[in-house]
C-alpha cells in the first residue's frame, strides 16, 4: 500500500533527480530566460509539486501512521533535505554543474509554496464534490 500511494511522489522525485543530474552542456542556453531567473522558477515549480505529491500520499498511506499524522512537517523535510542535497550534488559529482545557493532557496521556498498552493487544490476539489 506505501509504494502504490507513494508512486507519483517516488517518480517526481526521480525526475527532480534526472534534471538536476543533466550534465550542464545539455540544458539549451536560452539568454533571454536567463535575464527572467526563469530557472528559479523551475526549481520552485519541482519542489512545490514535490511538497504536495508526498503530502497527499503520506495521508492516503495506511502502512505509516506517523507520516499521515505528520505528512506536512515530513513532506517539507524530504523536500527541503533532497533540495538541499541535490544542490551540494551538483557541485561535486554532477558533471559540469555547480551549486548555488540562490537554487536552494529557490529549492526551500517551492517546497513551502506547495502549501498553499495545496490548500487551493484541496478547496477547488471540495467544491467540485459538493456540485
Amino acid at each position: 500500500m506505501f509504494f502504490k500511494y507513494n508512486f507519483p511522489a517516488i517518480l517526481w522525485g526521480l525526475i527532480i533527480l534526472i534534471l538536476m543530474g543533466m550534465p550542464g552542456n545539455d540544458i539549451p542556453k536560452m539568454p533571454w530566460l536567463e535575464h527572467l531567473h526563469f530557472d528559479k522558477a523551475v526549481h520552485f515549480f519541482l519542489y512545490a509539486v514535490f511538497t504536495i505529491l508526498l503530502i497527499r500520499s503520506f495521508k492516503k498511506q495506511i502502512s505509516f501512521t506517523f507520516l499521515q499524522k505528520y505528512s506536512v512537517a515530513t513532506a517539507l523535510g524530504i523536500g527541503i533535505f533532497y533540495g538541499a542535497i541535490l544542490e551540494y550534488l551538483q557541485g561535486i559529482l554532477f558533471i559540469d554543474r555547480t551549486s548555488d545557493l540562490h537554487d536552494l532557496i529557490a529549492n526551500i521556498i517551492g517546497s513551502l509554496g506547495g502549501l498553499p498552493l495545496l490548500k487551493i487544490i484541496q478547496n477547488i476539489e471540495s467544491r467540485k464534490s459538493r456540485s
